[in-house]
């Protein structure tokens, strides 16, 4: 007895479903690249005051009879008391992957974070940590804390 030959004309479902949960997880990890939020701007923008704090802190360290401070303003701050001084922008020209992110320094009389020869926060040790508060165009925020006494510095999300 022969047996007819079978010529499928069509894909099982076991081979549909793989084939959507392949391009489920390549649309997944896409799909982020494509997103216009601030959180990448918020990063970039913490990323640089972050090194520049420590640049600061590091230049009052090594000079003591020059000690660096940081002014901040509303759309960026400018590093003072370092080998090259500079002012950092969160704009398109300036710095574009930061661009609109906005810049708020809380728990600090006036806009200056002075920094003393051990590269902590110069005033009183005691006092509320100085804050950063960064703000992106989506309303997403991030603050960074500097420890007064120490000078550490930590990062918190919509803080």
């Amino acid at each position: 007895m022969e047996y007819p030959t079978v010529h499928p004309r069509g894909f099982t479902l076991v081979e549909v479903f793989i084939v959507t949960l392949i391009i489920m997880g390549m649309g997944a990890l896409c799909i982020p690249f494509f997103r216009s939020d601030g959180h990448a701007a918020l990063y970039a923008a913490a990323e640089r005051i972050t090194a520049d704090v420590g640049y600061a802190q590091a230049a009052s360290m090594s000079d003591p009879s020059n000690p660096a401070s940081i002014t901040f303003g509303a759309a960026g701050y400018t590093l003072n008391g370092v080998a090259q001084p500079l002012s950092i922008n969160f704009n398109e020209s300036d710095f574009d992957e930061a661009s609109g992110v906005t810049v708020e320094l809380v728990n600090v009389d006036g806009s200056v974070i002075e920094f003393n020869h051990y590269g902590a926060v110069e005033g009183d040790p005691t006092a509320d940590a100085p804050r950063i508060h960064l703000t992106a165009p989506t309303g997403e925020t991030m603050s960074i804390s500097i420890a007064p006494s120490t000078g550490t510095m930590t990062r918190n999300w919509g803080g």
